[in-house]
């Protein structure tokens, strides 16, 4: 079934809904007019068309285009609309079309949405090259996120967005692909929210451009304007550009996201700048200005990237400038982040309007570390210091004989040197792989000198002990004797006694001046007692006392008896000894006399015992 309207006016009440179920709807010249609350659903393809009169379409409300079965009717879609000859369509009206939206005739924008919502791929196109200015675009469908489904396609022409004076004019491209070939989208509200799209992770819409396409945005303010620029051939990806103009002036920019290797489209990767090592082969950007004279006024450029898909990087390289035929550094900042990082070019200065200019990511070759020598003694460890950039891996390398200790990776390691001169070098990594130019020194070790000692114990109890230096190229001692006793600086100190049993390590560091060395050895004292069986106390500074000797004493009580058994002298601190008077302090006579000791040890041994002493004067 067609419906054709021949040259009369229809009305669509203001409230009144419409449904012309056609596979055809085929305005010939006629006037036709959608009231502002009033709802026109057609299924099938819409043309509006002219034969003696321009058909009129006058939208004010909201009027669908839905597709049905095949039509049979010659160059029809269903759900396309069609707009041929010198037809007219125009108003403030909501336009819902799920299929093609074919202009070759005059569509008046005013301040009207037109929403694209199939799910398979729509194209916005004519077949005579007519130019379709939209004041706001909105793109839905549930087709397959990244397939052609998601797609609404500029087949063959440009087309823009809000009409030359709207305010509020906007593309909202949602999680959908608008797709312009070799063709531009210009975006010419200078809204910087006058593009929208959805920002959830992997189902990003985007716009994407082939060969000479973009999409373009007209700006007039110090701001941030995004361009949502991605494609679906091969891996889908959606690598968002930022560009922030730095003077309130009237410019029009223009981004395309190249989803291949640069080298393929002419921008041989494997040339660039010294401070360059290497480039972002998944993809570049293609951005240009279009319209506006820089002078001294200029931009930042920023490009998004998914580091744990893209790598990561430093930098930005453009090509061509400065120097032709290779990619020069921008010396741009990086920022990590999730789930896209970015890196900024400040103050961009693109002198060639009019040209698409290749943008890419880089890896910048890191500087040289700058690296701290020390003085390395011969067998020893010495630790060496290497300044440079923050978060950069370091590489250490040591010549035959030397080892890295520890530190490797970091800017400060431990090397343990051997006896022979060598090269120590470094190199620093950037995040990106880029390794830097190598740092290095010539390290001659020096001699150090040799820690050795003797030891030999004297005394009652073997716990007198004398240290003998036995170093080789010294000039410097210090012992430690391990029993908490200060340190004896002379090169052979003088005898030491341990107060206790006991294990103790014994240290010795002996310098050169430059070079240390260090040598421990263990001593052990063991639990003795010294009890003699006779004592002169004459005063004549021999054996004037009894004398109960032990290294291991620490709670004691020491009793005397005659020999009729009475107790003559106790003592329980001090000394365990008796200078042969009694407690009254009188000498006592020659003669055997009885004791008895009651000791416990630090080490919880019992030391109690008793026995005859001889007392002679």
């Amino acid at each position: 079934m067609v419906k054709k309207i021949l040259s009369l006016f229809v009305l669509f009440f203001v409230l009144t809904g419409a449904t012309i179920h056609a596979q055809l709807f085929f305005n010939n010249g006629g006037q036709v007019y959608v009231g502002t609350k009033s709802v026109v659903q057609i299924n099938g393809t819409t043309q509006n068309d002219a034969a003696a009169s321009a058909g009129f379409i006058w939208n004010r409300g909201k009027v669908i285009i839905a597709s049905t079965a095949s039509s049979g009717v010659a160059n029809s879609t269903p759900g396309t609309y069609k707009m041929t000859n010198t037809s007219l369509t125009h108003g403030s009206g909501y336009y819902k079309v799920e299929q093609d939206w074919v202009n070759d005739a005059t569509f008046t924008a005013d301040s009207s949405t037109v929403e694209l919502y199939g799910n398979k791929q729509q194209f916005i196109t004519s077949t005579i090259g007519t130019v379709t200015t939209f004041d706001t675009l909105k793109l839905t469908g549930t087709g397959a996120y990244g397939t052609s489904n998601a797609k609404k396609t500029l087949q063959n022409v440009d087309a823009k967005i809000s009409n030359p004076g709207s305010t509020i004019g906007a593309l909202y491209l949602n999680d959908r692909e608008l797709a312009t070939d070799n063709n531009t989208m210009f975006v010419q509200n200078t809204d910087v929210a006058a593009v929208q799209n959805s920002m959830t992770f992997g189902s990003e819409g985007f716009v994407s451009s082939l060969g000479t396409g973009s999409l373009a945005r007209d700006v007039n303010k110090v701001a941030v304007y995004k361009y949502p620029t991605g494609s679906s051939l091969g891996t889908v990806r959606y690598r968002q550009a930022d560009i922030t103009p730095d003077a309130a002036n009237a410019y029009t920019f223009t981004v395309r996201l190249a989803n291949n290797d640069g080298t393929s489209d002419g921008y041989d990767l494997t040339k660039m700048d010294t401070s360059l090592c290497k480039l972002n082969n998944l993809f570049y950007h293609k951005i240009n200005r279009l319209k506006g004279t820089f002078a001294s006024n200029n931009a930042d450029i920023k490009v998004y990237y998914d580091a744990t898909a893209d790598g990561s990087w430093e930098t930005l390289a453009e090509w061509n400038i400065p120097t032709a035929s290779q990619w020069n550094d921008l010396s741009g900042t990086p920022t990590t982040a999730s789930p896209y990082s970015n890196v900024v070019k400040t103050t961009w200065f693109d002198a060639a309007t009019g040209t698409q200019n290749p943008i890419v990511l880089g890896g910048e070759k890191p500087a040289p570390p700058l690296l701290a020598c020390a003085n390395v003694c011969a067998g020893q460890n010495a630790d060496f210091t290497a300044t440079g950039s923050s978060g950069a891996t370091f590489n250490w390398i040591t010549p035959t004989g030397a080892s890295v200790v520890s530190g490797q990776g970091t800017n400060s390691v431990t090397v343990n040197w051997g006896s022979s001169s060598g090269l120590l070098t470094v190199t620093q990594q950037s995040g990106s792989g880029c390794i830097s130019k190598t740092a290095s020194c010539n390290v001659t070790p020096l001699a150090s000198p040799i820690a050795a000692f003797d030891t030999s114990a004297s005394g009652l109890l073997a716990d007198i002990y004398k240290f003998t230096d036995k170093s080789t190229s010294a000039t410097t001692w210090d012992w430690n004797f391990g029993d908490g006793s200060m340190d004896d600086n002379s090169q052979n100190p003088a005898s030491h006694e341990y107060k206790h049993a006991g294990k103790y390590t014994v240290t010795e560091i002996v310098t050169n001046g430059t070079c240390t060395d260090t040598i421990k050895k263990d001593i052990t004292i063991k639990n003795k007692v010294f009890i003699p069986n006779v004592f002169t106390p004459n005063k004549d500074g021999q054996n004037d006392n009894f004398y109960i000797t032990g290294n291991d004493f620490k709670d004691f009580k020491l009793e005397i008896y005659n020999r009729w058994g009475l107790k003559i002298f106790e003592a329980n601190s001090g000394e365990i000894k008796w200078d042969g008077k009694s407690s009254a302090g009188e000498d006592c006579v020659d003669g055997t006399y009885y004791f008895i000791l009651y000791a416990d040890g630090y080490t919880g041994v019992s030391y109690n015992t008793n026995g005859f002493i001889n007392l002679i004067r």
